[in-house]
């Protein structure tokens, strides 16, 4: 194991945390949203150590989500593919339409885009039953920078329930 020498840390923990703090000054989130961790190898739950820390530190609320919930969000009580909740997703916000990559066939890897739809499902199933929030024009005006082509409405209001696949 690599040692950084402006503390006893690993060097990956300390790049991870930098990251991480950058990220929380930025966003200002009330609320840590992530999956819950089971199988995952021991560089993944490095992060997930290191993100609850900072969550703990700065008195963040974490919620942890299982992949079974996320899958029940939009699903009615049947299988629902990663790409199905991808394009459900890509109807409930426009803006994310351009995202979406084509069906992926057997043999192909996952898109690198997915992990966008991934976070988008994990906060919309992190909402409560009825539960709306805004993003207000500000936030909005942040996004246009991240991403000059997309237009923004001045407020959107995301209410959950609204993205299921009975809603379409």
């Amino acid at each position: 194991m690599r040692r950084n020498y402006r503390g006893t840390k690993p060097w990956r923990t300390v790049l991870i945390q930098k990251r991480l703090t950058s990220l929380l000054n930025q966003w200002e989130p009330s609320l840590v949203l992530m999956n819950e961790v089971t199988k995952f190898s021991p560089q993944i739950r490095r992060i997930v150590t290191v993100i609850r820390k900072e969550a703990r530190r700065r008195r963040l609320m974490v919620k942890l989500i299982a992949r079974a919930a996320v899958s029940g969000t939009f699903g009615e009580r049947r299988p629902i593919t990663k790409y199905e909740i991808a394009s459900l997703l890509a109807k409930c916000f426009p803006v994310l339409h351009w995202e979406l990559p084509p069906k992926r066939k057997i043999w192909d890897s996952e898109d690198y885009r997915m992990s966008i739809f991934d976070a988008a499902a994990l906060a919309v199933s992190g909402l409560k039953p009825g539960e709306q929030f805004d993003v207000s024009f500000a936030r909005a005006h942040e996004l246009g920078k991240l991403y000059p082509g997309a237009s923004f409405p001045r407020s959107t209001r995301i209410t959950s329930g609204r993205c299921s696949a009975r809603s379409f």
